[in-house]
C-alpha cells in the first residue's frame, strides 16, 4: 500500500511540493509546477532546471489532477507545524476583524454627519420656506393695503398744525431721554407683593361711587377717581366709605386720565380737564355724530393729553391753557374702538380702531405726528389697551383673546384664551404683573412667564382696573356702580 501510495504521490522537481497545476517534460520525465518551470525556463533561456538540458514550453505537457482536495503544506505535516498554522490564520482573522471594527466605524461617522447635514439642510429649508411665506404673505397684504389706499378717496381735511412748535418736540424728546434713563436704573421695591400673597386675593370691600362706571379707576391727588354712566366723576378717599361726587358731563364717559394736578376726561360730545374741586373746564366739544370723542390719554409728564375721535381722528392737546397742538384726521376706513393709551416713555401712544376687514392696534408716533408700526391679529373689537411700566410690553383685550405685544421686536409674545369676552387690562407698577378681566373672572398673571396666579370671580362686567402700590391689591370699577377692592384678607384682630 505504501508502495502504491507513492507511486500516485507527484512532486515538482524544484519546490519538492505536490504542484497544483502539474505539468512532465517530453523530453526527461520529470514533473514540475507549471508557473515555477515557466518562470525557470525564462530565467535560464530555455535550460531544465533537473537536467540542465534544453527545455521549451512546449516540451510541457499537462497532468490531470484533483484539486478538489488541496495538498497539504508541508508546514501541516505536524503537530507543531499545525499549532504554528493554527496561530497565524488566529491572527489573521483578527486582524481583518479589527480593520472591519475599524470600517465599520468610520462609516457610522460618515452616516451620522450626513444624517445631521440632512437634519440641518431640512430645517435650513423649512425656515427658508416659512420666511418665503411669510414675505409673499406681507407683499399681497401690503398690495391690499395700497389698492385701498388708492381707491379710497383723500381725506377732505389736512393735518391741523397751527399750535405745533419744535419747542414742544424737544420737550417730548428730553422727557424721553430722562424716562429711559430712569427706567433702566429703576429698582424692584423689595415691598412688592409675593405670588403667594396674590394668591390669597380677594373682595374685602365694595365702595359705591352713585351710578354705574363706564372708565378704568385712576389714582389722583391721593384719591381714586372714576367716570360714571350719568356723566359725573366720583373721586374715592381710601379712608372714606363714600365717594364725592361731581358731574360735568351730560352723558356717560368714555375715557378719564390723571396729570399730577388735573383729571382729562371726555364723553361721546365734549373733551374737558377736571380741577381737584372737580370743577369741569371745556377744552373741545364735538361738531356733530360726525367727531364724536372715542377716548383720552395723560401723557407721562403730565401736560399733554391725547384725544381720539371715533372716526380714527388723532389730536394732541396742551393741558396746561395751550390749546390744541395739531390734529391728524382719520382715513375714513376706521372706527375707534376703545381709549388711547401713552408709552411710559411719552413718545409713542396706542390706538385701537377696527375697518372692515381686520381689527387694529395702531402704534402712534406723537412727535413726528404719523403711524409707526400696526399690530394684527385680533378677531374682534379691541376694548382696552396698556403699556408695561417697563416700557417691553403692550396688551390688548379683544373678544375671546388677550393678546401680549414685545414692542422690542414688534411681534406677539403670548396669548391667552378666554371663556367670556374680554372687558379690561392693567400691569402694576413694576412691570411684573398682569391684570385681565373678563366678564366673569379677573385673572392675575406673572409677566413674562405668563402663569396664572389668581382668578378672582366677578358678579359683573367691570370698567376697569388699576393696581394699587406695590401690587398691594387691585381695584376694579364695576358696571352696578361699585369700587370693589381685592387683597388678602385682613387678619381677625384688623379692620377693613
Amino acid at each position: 500500500v505504501d508502495r502504491g501510495r507513492r507511486r500516485r504521490t507527484m512532486y515538482c522537481s524544484i519546490s519538492g511540493e505536490v504542484p497544483l497545476e502539474p505539468v512532465v517534460s517530453s523530453k526527461s520525465g520529470h514533473v514540475f509546477e507549471k508557473r515555477l518551470i515557466l518562470k525557470a525556463l525564462e530565467a535560464s533561456q530555455g535550460r531544465c532546471p533537473a537536467t540542465g538540458g534544453e527545455l521549451a514550453a512546449s516540451d510541457l505537457i499537462g497532468i490531470q489532477a484533483d484539486l478538489s482536495v488541496r495538498p497539504r503544506p508541508v508546514t501541516g505535516t505536524s503537530v507543531p507545524g499545525m499549532l504554528a498554522m493554527f496561530q497565524n490564520e488566529w491572527d489573521e482573522v483578527m486582524l481583518e476583524t479589527h480593520e472591519l471594527k475599524q470600517q465599520l466605524h468610520a462609516t457610522r461617522k460618515e452616516l451620522s454627519h450626513a444624517l445631521y447635514q440632512h437634519d440641518a439642510a431640512c430645517r435650513v429649508i423649512a425656515r427658508l420656506s416659512r420666511e418665503r411665506d411669510e414675505a409673499r404673505s406681507s407683499v399681497a397684504e401690503l398690495q391690499r393695503r395700497l389698492a385701498e389706499a388708492e381707491a379710497r378717496p383723500a381725506a377732505s381735511e389736512p393735518m391741523d398744525v397751527d399750535g405745533w412748535s419744535e419747542a414742544t418736540a424737544a420737550e417730548l424728546t428730553a422727557f424721553w431721554e430722562r424716562a429711559t434713563k430712569a427706567r433702566k436704573k429703576r429698582i424692584i421695591s423689595p415691598s412688592l407683593a409675593g405670588h403667594d400673597e396674590i394668591r390669597r386675593w380677594t373682595k374685602v370691600r365694595s365702595t359705591p361711587v352713585g351710578a354705574a362706571a363706564t372708565t378704568a379707576p385712576v389714582a389722583w391727588l391721593g384719591k381714586i377717581a372714576v367716570g360714571c354712566a350719568d356723566g359725573a366723576v366720583a373721586a374715592l378717599d381710601p379712608a372714606a366709605e363714600a365717594a364725592h361726587r361731581a358731574q360735568p358731563f351730560a352723558s356717560a364717559l368714555l375715557s378719564l386720565a390723571a396729570t399730577p394736578t388735573l383729571l382729562v376726561a371726555c364723553d361721546a360730545h365734549a373733551l374737558a380737564l377736571v380741577t381737584p374741586d372737580l370743577e369741569p373746564r371745556q377744552l373741545e366739544s364735538a361738531a356733530d355724530d360726525s367727531a364724536l370723542f372715542a377716548g383720552v390719554a395723560a401723557h407721562p409728564a403730565g401736560d399733554v393729553g391725547l384725544a381720539t375721535r371715533r372716526d380714527g381722528a388723532v389730536e394732541l392737546w396742551r393741558l396746561d391753557g395751550g390749546g390744541r397742538l395739531y390734529r391728524a384726521p382719520g382715513d375714513g376706513a376706521s372706527r375707534a374702538t376703545a381709549p388711547p393709551a401713552f408709552h411710559p416713555d411719552g413718545l409713542i401712544a396706542a390706538q385701537a380702531v377696527s375697518t372692515a376687514e381686520a381689527h387694529l392696534v395702531r402704534v402712534w408716533d406723537v412727535k413726528e405726528r404719523a403711524t409707526v408700526h400696526t399690530f394684527e391679529g385680533h378677531d374682534a373689537p379691541v376694548v382696552d389697551l396698556a403699556f408695561s411700566e417697563n416700557g417691553y410690553y403692550m396688551a390688548s383685550a379683544a373678544g375671546l383673546a388677550l393678546k401680549l405685544w414685545d414692542l422690542r421686536k414688534l411681534r406677539q409674545v403670548h396669548h391667552f384664551d378666554l371663556e367670556t369676552p374680554a372687558a379690561a387690562v392693567a400691569f402694576d407698577f413694576s412691570g411684573k404683573y398682569l391684570a385681565a378681566a373678563s366678564n366673569d373672572r379677573v385673572t392675575v398673571s406673572v409677566v413674562k412667564e405668563w402663569s396664572h396666579l389668581a382668578h378672582l370671580p366677578l358678579d359683573a362686567p367691570p370698567a376697569g382696573l388699576l393696581f394699587q402700590p406695590d401690587a398691594a391689591g387691585l381695584l376694579l370699577a364695576s358696571t352696578p356702580g361699585a369700587l370693589d377692592l381685592f387683597m388678602p384678607p385682613p387678619a381677625a384682630d384688623e379692620t377693613t
